[in-house]
């Protein structure tokens, strides 16, 4: 079962997907996401960030109530799952890094930082601000 911390985190990336703010993902809403994180990075990116957001619908929509829209109980069904699945993990989280390191330093800027962030949340974001875990 997701803890306080991570059901905040997780409702907190589902808003940001949530592209038409009706309470659900949808197949659409992945592809928004991989077309605004796509306009703020280098040309040739376009293919794995759909590949990315594809593989992760795939899997919540197997997840889901209703394999059609995913609502955020059902995207917390998968995150009680992820550690039965560390390779996708892990794949996931190294094509994402490599996704913001625009650079290819091996490091996260600010700037790239706030560009996927803004990019998640399709509009300026103050990502200065430090949020502290519980």
């Amino acid at each position: 079962m997701a803890s306080t911390f991570q059901r905040g985190k997780v409702e907190l990336v589902f808003s940001a997907m949530d592209a038409d703010g009706d309470g659900i993902l949808r197949e659409s809403d992945f592809e928004a996401l991989a077309r605004r994180w796509a306009s703020v990075r280098a040309a040739g990116d376009e293919e794995r960030l759909r590949s990315i957001m594809h593989g992760w619908w795939g899997t919540l929509a197997a997840s889901s109530r209703d394999p059609e829209s995913v609502a955020v109980e059902d995207v917390l069904t998968v995150v009680d799952l992820l550690s039965r699945m560390p390779d996708a993990v892990a794949a996931t989280a190294e094509v994402m890094f490599e996704a913001v390191d625009e650079d290819g330093d091996g490091r996260i800027s600010p700037a790239e930082y706030r560009r996927m962030i803004e990019a998640w949340n399709g509009r300026s974001t103050d990502t200065a601000r430090r949020v502290l875990a519980p």
